[in-house]
């Protein structure tokens, strides 16, 4: 577990302590669906319960908080459609809900967040070639937040867009 220090002098100093005893339970649930010969679908979702039963660290009772940065909720929605002649297109949604607080610190929530993600590329038997936008629309969002008045100095933030090109080859 990590925390951050009372009395930080920074609020990126953190350390990582054991907890004594938590648990975490929840599932996952994923489909694929063929439309047709050239057309997939695909879709998940998942869920994650997690809690400290007896959490106990410089004097703070932590028991009963849920972990750091947890998120309930993740969900993704997917398309492939395959022309005949090498060529596909696919595009992805991803959804995460917002994480857990950080310990005793109130609203230090991690933004809920849903990205796109496209990939356009050529394949043949033996390689491939891609070209792909992963956070297509540029979206910001925090996967660590310190203290309410988060900025870029307090704050962890995802990745932003990223395009590029990727080439495989198997044998």
């Amino acid at each position: 577990m990590t925390i951050a220090p009372a009395g930080a002098i920074h609020p990126l100093d953190r350390f990582v302590v054991n907890a004594g005893e938590s648990h975490v339970y929840g599932f996952e649930l994923e489909g694929k669906y063929a439309v047709n010969h050239n057309w997939d679908l695909s879709a998940g979702v998942g869920y994650s319960k997690t809690e400290f039963d007896d959490f106990e660290n410089n004097g703070v009772d932590y028991s009963g908080e849920e972990f750091q940065f947890a998120r309930n909720w993740t969900g993704n929605v997917a398309s492939t459609w395959r022309f005949a002649n090498g060529w596909f297109l696919n595009g992805n949604v991803s959804y995460a809900s917002e994480g857990a607080t950080l310990l005793n610190t109130p609203n230090t929530e991690t933004d809920a967040y849903a990205l796109v993600n496209m990939k356009v590329g050529y394949e043949q038997d033996n390689w491939g070639a891609y070209l792909y936008a992963n956070n297509l629309f540029d979206r910001e969002y925090r996967t660590e937040r310190f203290r309410e008045d988060s900025t870029y100095g307090n704050a962890v933030y995802g990745d932003p867009r990223a395009l590029g090109v990727v080439g495989t080859l198997s044998w």
